[in-house]
């Protein structure tokens, strides 16, 4: 007998290609493809070098996840990052794990791995159906985002 809520089991695998500069596989969901009203990104990271350059905005709040990669203590953390906010391109530095909560409009990145001894999860998590960034020339940025 089919089951009531078998439509809502999405299953893998899931390996999408990587970004350069991530050295791992991700998974996307950037265009609606759960039906969740939500767009993620799973990305591993074991190596410096990942950067998102453009400095941008999102009309939804979006948050940045910095974990360690051990599944068994995802406080282990050996990565620095430097991520900048605002206007004035606040710089920040993580060095342990962290969320960083960004409120609609709010300017961030660049977005710089510059140490990774360890590897490291870079999630991201964003409350729209659809993945959209304006740069600081209100223009609509295309990016390497699926």
């Amino acid at each position: 007998m089919a089951k009531k809520y078998w439509r809502q089991i999405k299953r893998g695998p899931f390996y999408f290609e990587a970004e350069p500069g991530m050295t791992g596989t991700s998974v996307w969901a950037h265009h609606n493809e759960y039906g969740s009203g939500t767009t993620l990104g799973y990305h591993c990271i074991s190596a410096p070098g990942y950067e998102v350059k453009f400095t941008h905005s999102h009309d939804n709040h979006e948050l940045l996840c910095f974990l360690g990669g051990d599944p068994t203590n995802i406080n282990d953390f050996g990565a620095e990052i430097s991520i900048c906010l605002g206007d004035e391109l606040e710089e920040h530095i993580i060095t342990s794990p962290a969320i960083v909560s960004i409120p609609p409009n709010l300017k961030h990145c660049p977005l710089v791995v510059k140490k990774c001894t360890k590897p490291i999860v870079f999630l991201e998590i964003s409350t729209t159906k659809e993945y959209k960034a304006t740069g600081t020339d209100g223009k609509r940025i295309d990016s390497t985002i699926p």
